[in-house]
Parts: structure tokens; sequence; C-alpha cells
């Protein structure tokens, strides 16, 4: 039985030799023009967001996937004065604080200094009050940094936000912060259950000073702030903070009985208690370049960031976990690490998108519940939408532009064009099929230029219906073609190209050409 001879069919692979090149540096006037579009909707959606609520002012801070930073603001950072907001005032962080203590905890594990799984008591066991400290020693240092060692808050205790009232001058040590949950009942069996308690961080932050020799935020400058260049990010230890927006704490506030939270130029409380249960101030466009930098492995050794980010359940929302200063999140764009914070008068929410490699950071003076409207977690991940399809519309228009001038290259007999629009090391694999016989063929890339220099005929290649699919520096794009040698319809088929973005340039990595010679037809 004769059979019709099948359609030939060849597949064309570029394979990409040296992956290193790549880079996420953009050109200057592409990234600026990106970042003008971006902006701006970005404003919209924060002025939106502040139209919408009952709070005075707010910042964002965002830092996007290619390194680049930017800052928004909105609304009033002092409402008596009318001082407008700007990117460059700071708040406070809250609870957000705890990120910097458990990098700088991971620091000292990296350097075997610490153990995760060490008992508590092998640091703080000579301590006179130790013994009275609930599970004293069946605590590890791992419990204190995920919130399960049934340690209790100390500073929600009404014998403490009176003291603090009282004493607005007081600089608190941490054995006194202590000592407000000494000989109470655990609610659990240390590493038997989850409660957030800032207690925790307060005696990390005393292993860290006996491990180190130095205070905390001596520690925090040498081995954080400085390095990282996080130059609007500070300690918050004094009654007086330089560029610090106005606090709005609302009437019932029990942290110093004000509203407003600054007063004749000084804080109503000192915020020097919080130490490293927070302890921090900053603008929000450096806690988002902070939140990049750590979930990215950047704050301490990367192969320890998994241990980091290993979580246990936590009363934080839907699915959400705690790891060692951070909370897990699931959402729409994917899983999420980063942090909540509250410290009378301040809210703030910092997000890192782990797919997309975005961080975004809010912080909006008020702590006045509900005034917000929305959680700021959904807000953040509203704000994240748009950055994600800007640079996804952003990617697709810079890939089928190379694709383009790949065809037009080609069609006019561009050689060193073509060229560039390649990565140098890679080479084609060419593999046909006729009438059931494969054979492959290995072209290296001068090869496949020498191929179309020398087609005596004019042609061309159309291709139709493409779709891009573009993630942080790779991308791929489909669809049908037609190929044209002089007026005649040769063949036709479906490419794959796949592209990687190097030194800010996509350029072409891999195409895949299933090429048709049998019953062809003009795409109108």
């Amino acid at each position: 039985m004769n059979r019709k001879p099948a359609a030939q069919v060849r597949i064309v692979c570029l394979l990409l030799l040296a992956l290193s090149l790549c880079s996420t540096a953009q050109p200057a006037a592409q990234t600026e023009k990106e970042g003008e579009s971006l902006r701006r909707k970005l404003q919209e959606k924060l002025d939106e967001f502040h139209a919408k609520g009952k709070f005075p002012g707010a910042t964002v801070g965002l830092a996007l996937a290619d390194g680049t930073s930017l800052g928004l603001a909105v609304g009033l950072s002092d409402v008596e004065s009318e001082r407008v907001m700007t990117p460059r005032d700071l708040m406070l962080q809250g609870s957000v604080g705890k990120t910097y203590v458990a990098a700088l905890a991971m620091q000292l594990v990296q350097e075997r200094k610490l153990g995760l799984d060490d008992p508590i008591e092998k640091y703080l066991g000579r301590e006179k009050w130790f013994g009275r400290l609930p599970n004293a020693r069946d605590i590890t240092v791992r419990m204190l940094m995920n919130h399960t060692s049934g340690l209790v808050r100390y500073e929600f205790k009404e014998e403490f936000t009176r003291d603090l009232t009282a004493n607005p001058d007081k600089v608190w040590k941490p054995e006194e912060l202590v000592s407000y949950i000494l000989d109470t009942k655990a609610p659990f069996a240390a590493g038997k259950g989850w409660d957030y308690s800032d207690t925790n961080y307060i005696v990390l932050g005393m292993i860290i000073e006996r491990i180190t020799g130095n205070t905390y935020y001596q520690e925090l400058q040498r081995r954080i702030l400085s390095p990282l260049k996080l130059r609007e990010t500070v300690p918050s230890n004094s009654r007086t903070i330089q560029k610090l927006a106005q606090g709005y704490a609302g009437k019932d506030n029990p942290f110093g009985g004000a509203d407003a939270m600054i007063q004749a130029g000084r804080m109503v409380i000192n915020p020097q208690f919080e130490w490293t249960g927070g302890g921090i101030a900053s603008t929000a466009e450096d806690l988002a370049r902070w939140a990049k930098m750590l979930y990215e492995g950047k704050a301490f050794d990367a192969s320890l960031l998994g241990r980091m980010l290993e979580g246990v359940p936590a009363r934080l929302g839907p699915e959400a976990k705690y790891g060692l200063g951070v909370i897990i999140r699931p959402t729409t764009l994917g899983i999420t690490y980063g942090h909540s914070g509250f410290f009378p008068g301040y809210i703030t929410e910092v997000m890192y998108f782990a797919e997309a490699k975005v961080a975004i950071a809010v912080q909006v003076n008020t702590s006045v519940p509900r005034a917000t409207g929305k959680p700021l977690s959904r807000f953040i991940t509203e704000l994240a939408e748009i950055v994600i399809n800007e640079q996804r519309s952003t990617n697709d228009a810079e890939v089928m532009s190379v694709v383009n001038r790949l065809f037009a290259a080609m069609e006019a007999k561009q050689a060193e064009a073509l060229r560039a629009l390649f990565i140098p090391e890679g080479r084609l694999v060419s593999t046909s099929m006729r009438q059931g016989q494969t054979a492959v063929r290995l072209l290296a890339l001068d090869d496949f230029l020498k191929l179309v220099m020398e087609t005596k005929e004019p042609f061309r290649e159309r291709m139709f219906d493409a779709e891009v699919r573009a993630q942080g520096d790779i991308a791929a794009v489909w669809g049908r073609y037609d190929f044209h040698v002089g007026e005649r319809l040769t063949n036709c088929g479906h490419n794959s190209i796949q592209l990687v973005r190097v030194r800010g340039e996509w350029k072409i990595v891999n195409i895949a050409s299933t090429i048709i010679t049998q019953g062809c037809q003009e795409t109108k």
C-alpha cells in the first residue's frame, strides 16, 4: 500500500550557552518613560484609596523587579499645620521592625554564634529573673522568632501602658519590659501553640546583645543599614525623630492618652520602649527596598533564606503562616513575604511578591481602627496588580519589537542587524523529517547568517496571532507564520521563539519552527 509523502517538518533551535550574561539593567530613556506611566497609575490608585478612607495621609514605596524604586504620597503629614505628606516623610514601622532583628539573628546563625534550636537558657540562664519567665527552660531561639514560645505580650498589659504614659521620658531596659509577664502562666507549652508577642523579640534582642557585646542598634547600623544603604531608616529610640510625620491614634488611645502623637516637637510617649519588638522609623520607599533585599537573600547568606521562610500556622488571615520574623501569605498574585506593623498613630504593611520580584510598602499616619476602609494588604495587592500588568505590557511590546526586527533583517539580508538580535554564544540545531526519516544538523550562528545572505531570491516571513508570555528576564512568543520566496508561498507552520533580557535588551535564545511544505494557504 503506497502512502502519500508526509509534509516536511523541520525544527530549528537556538540553544543558550551563557545565561550568566543576563542582567536586569534597563536603558535609561526606556526606564524613565516606563516609570512615568507606572507612577501615574499608582498615584491615581493611591489618591482613590485616600478619597475613600478616613485617614490624614499615606506613603507608598515600591522596589521593582529591575531594582529601581520609587515613593509616592497623598494627604497630610500634619492636619493642624496642613503640611502636605511627601515620600520623604518617615513613619514608625511598629512590628515590621522585627524583620531587621530576624535578619541580624540569621547573620549570627550564619557565623555559628547562634543556633536556632539552642535553648535560650544557654544565653540568658544566669539572669536572676530567668527562672520566672513562663516556659523558660523549654524555649528555643526558633520559638522566639516564630512566636511559638508561649510568652505573652507585655505591651498590652494595663500596668505597662499606665507606666509608659506616666513616665514619657523613661528609657526602658529590656528586663523591665519582660518583668510585666514574669510569674504569669503561659497559654500553652513551648512549641505547642502560636501567639504573636513582642516579648519574644525583646528576649531575642537580649540574646543578640549578649552574643555581640554591642547594642542592638550598633549592630543594626553596622550589619544592615550601612552596607545596604538604607539611609532613610533610623532607630526610633528617642521622643524626637527627625522628619517624622505626625501620627493620630484616636481619642481612646491608651498609649499616652492623646490623639496627636507629637506635641511641641516631641512624642507623647517614648518610642524607645519598643526596641527589638519594632523600634524603627523609615520612609515607605526605604522599607520596600529593604523587603526586596531581605527576601532575595541579600541581608544574610542566601542559603539560610529557606529556613527563615519555613512557616507555622498563624492567626493572621486565611492560610497565613509565620516564619522567622516574616508573615507568609498566599494572594491572587502568588505567595508573599512581609510583615504588618502598628504603633500608636501609625500603621505599616510591607509585602514582597516572590514571583514578580516586587516589594511594596504602605504607611499611614493613623492607627484608628478601620480608617483605611480596607486592609492595607488588600490595597498593596491592588498596587501589585498595576505594577505586574504594566511590566507585562511593556515586556510584550519590547519582545514583539525584537521578533519584527528579526523578520525585517532577514528580508533585507542585514547580517549584522541579525547578529545583534541573538545571543552570540548560541548555536542552531536543525531537525528535519521527511517520509519518516529524521536528520539532526548543528549550525553555528555564523552559518545561519551565511545561509540567509547567500539566498539569491528575495523572501519574507510573516507571523500571525502571536502570543507573548514574559516573566522577569525570560520571554516566549508563539504564533502561526507563512514564508514566501519571491511571490510563492513555499511553507507555513508555527514559530516558537524564546528570549532573555541581556544587559537591558531582549535577545533571541531559541527558535523552534514547524515547517509545513504542503497544503499552505495565504493568510489574509
